[in-house]
């Protein structure tokens, strides 16, 4: 390790009011799973032997921060995320980094106000659409989770993004009868994927291209010609194109 970065870690550990803090030194030792004495040596020696984490970027912590409010990480993981990152002190400002860490996350109110908390710092728009694309390039690949990629989709669909009509409707109006035939046939899984593939990648293209962008949790901006909104004036011509059943 650089002494500069040792230092660092030091001063971070031996600041007076930390050290008088025996809270915080279990917080310390629980960002690192070993088992120290709880003195203010083994607190260091923890640090020097496992050494600095990656350094994080506003973009990735607002990331990991989005991951916690889809229900992606559980707060035990986050609570550890934040005391294992000294730089969210910088990336997140003091006072809002002192309130998460400050806060007891065994409480019965922890995840509700952890969440309120994040969604008053954070644009979700660029994670939002980050996680569209992954589900619509999934889909476009052959992905063995399609249905279960479509049935996110369609509440996405539900809460706000319309443009996902199609790809929605196609599966809800599938029965469940049918579902379950494609779960265990390959072949006619395919079959039915075919006309979800060509609209996904429709989809991609309009991101690509601008012509679509997510702007918010289930807000979007549509910059298309009315030509591209086939969704919108012809679901039914285009549900009735594609049959799904034999």
């Amino acid at each position: 390790m650089l002494i500069t970065e040792k230092r660092r870690i030091v001063e971070n550990v031996t600041d007076e009011k930390q050290l008088n803090s025996i809270f915080l030194k279990v917080k310390v030792l629980l960002c690192y799973g070993q088992d120290y004495d709880d003195t203010d040596e083994s607190v260091i020696l923890g640090f020097n032997q496992r050494g600095p984490h990656n350094m994080l970027d506003i973009i990735e912590a607002h990331r990991f921060l989005y991951q916690f409010i889809k229900h992606q990480i559980p707060i035990s993981e986050l609570e550890q995320w934040f005391y294992c990152h000294y730089e969210l002190e910088k990336l997140l400002e003091k006072n809002e980094y002192f309130d998460f860490v400050s806060r007891d996350y065994i409480s019965k109110y922890s995840f509700h106000e952890t969440e309120k908390q994040i969604r008053n710092l954070i644009d979700p728009g660029l994670f939002e659409q980050e996680r569209i694309l992954r589900l619509l390039n999934s889909i476009s690949q052959n992905d063995n989770e399609s249905l279960g990629i479509m049935d996110t989709l369609y509440d996405d669909y539900c809460e706000g993004f319309t443009f996902l009509m199609y790809i929605a409707l196609y599966f809800i109006t599938t029965n469940e009868e049918y579902i379950a035939v494609l779960k265990n046939d390959q072949t006619k899984l395919q079959q039915y994927l075919v006309p979800i593939k060509v609209e996904a990648k429709r989809l991609l293209i309009l991101f690509k291209n601008d012509k679509l962008s997510i702007i918010g949790e289930n807000d979007y901006f549509d910059a298309r010609i009315e030509a591209d909104r086939i969704e919108l004036h012809s679901i039914n011509e285009m549900l009735a194109a594609n049959k799904k059943e034999p």
